[in-house]
């Protein structure tokens, strides 16, 4: 019988920067010099990570997501598929939004530390009708066509800025769509710019859309921001990243469900920076 060890490193290759993936070399380090056992494997195509992570939870008491949001995302899959586990995260993707619900800054010497004690907290997590989970937020609207952009000019302005400059172009180009939204089986109709839900505080790497949220209290927070003009969006879109924008009452709503249904056409889901187009 194989002997089970402490940590399985699932890396993301092309996840962040050259420099901030040097601290994975910096946690080995402090895992050897701790005497904990440990393996390391690298992802090599899209959903590799759910199967590593599937698969290692049997042997290793903690499996480690080392990346961003996506590479998170897909070694969670793998636990929840499996229904056991402990993820540990070392944030160094771009976005790491979902290791802000847990420290606001991310400091790669705190995760590294938070890594070795090993302490755990269970959190809720949402589930969609195809089965993908939601880790963080998930939304419909203008900020699926910001991720498509981010996508494309990520490699010359990463993080917030790519994120920041890929919404400043969505907010002058997009058209809102006619959405029905559904909260715990209420309904009311939408003409949509945003509809963002989920239990993360932040996304786009730290844009603050629901600083408020609680990942553990078993509810979906739910922003809907709607009936603005493109002009109006610019000039609130400074509140939307500094997390001040519910307190334009006349365009964003807050809500609290359970359930949460999105009904309209040509929807594409932006679920935890993964892109999936959707048609109700």
């Amino acid at each position: 019988m194989e002997q089970r060890k402490d940590y399985l490193l699932i890396k993301n290759p092309t996840a962040g920067t050259q420099k901030s993936r040097q601290w994975i070399e910096t946690l080995i380090e402090e895992l050897e010099k701790q005497g904990l056992t440990y393996d390391l494997v690298e992802s090599s195509a899209p959903e590799h990570a759910i199967r590593l992570a599937y698969d290692g939870a049997k042997f290793y008491d903690i499996i480690v997501a080392m990346g961003g949001d996506g590479t998170v995302n897909e070694v969670a899959m793998g636990l929840l598929l499996r229904g056991e586990g402990i993820l540990g995260i070392l944030p160094v993707g771009n976005g790491n939004d979902f290791y802000r619900i847990f420290d606001d800054k991310v400091d790669l010497n705190l995760a590294i530390s938070k890594l070795i004690e090993a302490k755990t907290r269970k959190i809720n997590v949402g589930r969609d009708i195809e089965g993908r989970y939601v880790l963080n937020i998930a939304s419909v609207g203008l900020d699926s066509q910001t991720v498509k952009m981010q996508k494309k000019i990520k490699k010359y302005v990463p993080k917030t800025m790519g994120y920041v400059l890929a919404l400043i172009h969505s907010m002058i180009t997009y058209r809102k769509q006619d959405v029905t939204i559904r909260l715990d089986g209420e309904e009311f109709h939408s003409n949509n710019v945003l509809l963002c839900f989920g239990t993360g505080r932040s996304y786009g790497g730290g844009i603050k859309i629901m600083p408020w949220a609680n990942i553990d209290d078993g509810y979906f927070n739910v922003v809907n921001i709607s009936d603005i003009s493109n002009l109006g969006l610019l000039l609130v879109a400074p509140t939307i990243i500094f997390g001040t924008h519910t307190k334009l009452t006349k365009y964003v709503k807050v809500y609290k469900a359970k359930e949460v249904e999105i009904i309209g056409k040509n929807l594409t889901l932006n679920l935890d920076g993964d892109l999936f187009d959707v048609d109700k």
